[in-house]
C-alpha cells in the first residue's frame, strides 16, 4: 500500500508540473547565427528565431484544454514574437510537434502536455 501511495503521489507531481509548464511559450532569438556575408533566397537575415509553445490537449493531444499547442497557434506565436524584433518577413526552416500521450497511460490518453517548435529566419 506504501509503495501504491508513493506512485500516485509522483504522478500526482507529474501532472501538477506538467499543468504549470502548459499555456506558455518561449522565445530564443540569435543575432549572430547567420554567417557574416551568406544570404538566403531571400535576402540576408536579421536573425534566427526558435519559439516552444507548450499545451495540455484532451484526448490522446487532440483537443485543446489548457493553452492551444496545435500548428496554427504555434505559427501565430512565432510571428507574433518575430514581430515584435521589427521583423518584415520570416522563414520557417522547421517544425517539430511531441505530444506525449504515452508518459503515464492512462491518465495520459485523456489529458497529455503537448509541445510544438518552430524554427526559422527573421527578416
Amino acid at each position: 500500500m506504501l509503495k501504491l501511495n508513493r506512485n500516485l503521489a509522483g504522478v500526482s507531481a507529474l501532472l501538477l508540473l506538467s499543468m504549470l509548464l502548459a499555456a506558455c511559450e518561449t522565445t530564443s532569438y540569435a543575432r549572430k547565427f547567420v554567417v557574416e556575408g551568406a544570404t538566403t533566397p531571400e535576402g540576408r537575415p536579421r536573425g534566427y528565431q526558435s519559439t516552444t509553445t507548450r499545451a495540455l490537449h484532451l484526448a490522446l493531444g487532440v483537443q485543446p484544454l489548457l493553452g492551444d499547442a496545435s500548428l496554427d497557434q504555434a505559427i501565430a506565436n512565432f510571428e507574433k514574437e518575430a514581430r515584435k524584433k521589427n521583423a518584415k518577413s520570416t522563414r520557417i526552416t522547421n517544425v517539430d510537434r511531441t505530444n506525449l500521450w504515452f508518459i503515464l497511460p492512462p491518465f495520459s490518453f485523456l489529458i497529455s502536455p503537448v509541445f510544438t517548435e518552430i524554427n526559422g529566419y527573421v527578416y
